[in-house]
């Protein structure tokens, strides 16, 4: 089966037909279609990527421990390590310029969002706003606010979505999804990811999360991957991609 073909997905399963490319994908995987293509996916995903397999639960917990002196204190150390991680993660170096009040405003956009998970967000149409019961913050703030943390550029308006995704996944991985250059280029054909491509992505998961799929495929294979379900569909979408 050509993975291209999501004509012939939606043809097998038109109860999940709704026009989402990343739910296709998820569907064409999860739900076992046999193809010699994911044989050859699985073994360079091993080839190519035992440092993200290995490094990821050891950079969870490392963005865990130190969350509070970075909340608590504007810790420039906690940040740096949190920083090199992800570039650890990235294929250029970063070299950000951020300062203890550019981590200030990091945390205040995110330290109410610690213990949050993408499956109780409701995402107001139209205006891209997280809004669980009394928090509400804009994905774009989001965004903006975390972008000195990776970004060198004070002035660029290149988002470098890629690097600000991952130190939110690294830092939240139940709430916010990595959107890498992989991904981007599969379901949306591009190589930068902008912010509207990435509200587009974090829009289309949530509402994975409606669907049957997220509880009786999604979560049951995340939890026997012991990833997120967040990093799980990372890795499936990125399978698709080395798998064409």
């Amino acid at each position: 089966m050509n993975l291209n073909d999501f004509a012939s997905v939606n043809t097998l399963y038109q109860h999940y037909n709704k026009g989402s490319k990343c739910l296709n994908t998820l569907i064409a995987y999860l739900c076992g279609l046999e193809d010699d293509s994911w044989d050859r996916a699985g073994k360079t995903i091993k080839e190519k990527s035992s440092w993200y397999m290995e490094s990821y639960p050891v950079i969870l917990d490392c963005f865990a421990k130190t969350r509070d002196n970075l909340q608590k204190s504007n810790d420039m150390t906690s940040q740096v390590i949190r920083s090199s991680l992800v570039g650890s993660w990235v294929p250029t170096i970063l070299k950000p310029k951020f300062t203890p009040a550019k981590i200030e405003a990091y945390c205040k956009v995110t330290s109410e969002l610690t213990d949050k998970k993408i499956d109780g967000i409701i995402v107001e149409e139209g205006k891209l706003t997280i809004k669980d019961g009394n928090i509400k913050f804009e994905i774009f703030e989001i965004l903006k606010a975390t972008k000195p943390l990776v970004s060198r550029s004070e002035t660029s308006y290149t988002p470098n979505i890629p690097a600000v995704s991952k130190l939110l996944h690294f830092d939240l991985p139940a709430l916010f999804p990595i959107l890498d250059k992989n991904v981007a280029e599969e379901l949306y054909s591009v190589s930068n990811p902008s912010k509207s491509d990435y509200c587009k992505y974090f829009n289309e998961i949530v509402g994975l999360v409606s669907d049957k799929i997220w509880e009786e495929k999604i979560a049951p294979v995340a939890k026997d991957a012991g990833v997120t379900e967040l990093r799980l569909i990372d890795c499936v979408i990125f399978m698709a991609k080395v798998a064409i």
